[in-house]
């Protein structure tokens, strides 16, 4: 856990070669493939900064990321995810399903 996001992993050997054909899959449908592609994590983001914090206090939060990821991980250490599908918002809070892919859902591990 960062103070940006989650990062995850999927749960089975089955389940991570899927996650990177998803990946792979959407790279080849967008035309674009980022340049850490391969090694990019699989993650969830909290949140997007937009100012970095004083030292004193990134280390603070880092302290209570740190405990909430062993809460996380002590209450819910598998996440199953749906299929990807392209979403409409207006906010962070909601994501309305347009197009759902049709993949299989996979289970990811909060602790890769």
């Amino acid at each position: 856990m960062t103070p940006l996001g989650l990062t995850l992993e999927g749960d089975s050997v089955d389940d991570r070669r899927s996650l990177r054909e998803w990946r792979d899959a959407f790279a080849g449908i967008f035309g674009y493939r980022h340049p850490d592609h391969d090694s990019y994590a699989f993650h969830i983001t909290f949140a997007y900064i937009i100012d970095w914090l004083p030292d004193a206090a990134a280390a603070r939060w880092q302290g209570m990321l740190t405990e909430q990821l062993a809460y996380l991980k002590e209450q819910s250490p598998v996440i199953d995810l749906d299929p990807p599908a392209f979403c409409s918002f207006e906010d962070m809070n909601h994501f309305e399903e347009l197009v759902v892919f049709g993949c299989q859902a996979k289970t990811i591990r909060t602790e890769p």
